[in-house]
């Protein structure tokens, strides 16, 4: 297994304990900081990062979205607009 995907691994273990948690924001920070000591240069942590927020703003449901991505929820919300104006 590449350091990439074991990084992604991290960061969505990380991301999915913490999504609907109790825990206050600065433990949340500080589990976050101590997975991005796993990698082995801050750009590498950026980049994976970007890559894990861009799957998780575009693809991963959300419960305040009725379960849907962000994608499906906007789409279906484009597609309701345009049958309200005709």
């Amino acid at each position: 297994m590449g350091m990439r995907r074991v990084a992604n691994s991290a960061i969505r273990a990380t991301a999915a304990n913490s999504d609907n948690d109790e825990r206050s924001p600065a433990m949340r920070a500080f589990a976050f900081s101590s997975m991005i000591e796993q990698f082995n240069t801050l750009l590498e942590a950026q980049v994976l990062v970007a890559d894990w927020r861009q799957e998780y703003n575009t693809y991963r449901p959300h419960s305040a979205l009725g379960m849907l991505s962000p994608a499906g929820f906007a789409a279906q919300w484009r597609q309701t607009s345009q049958l309200q104006l005709s």
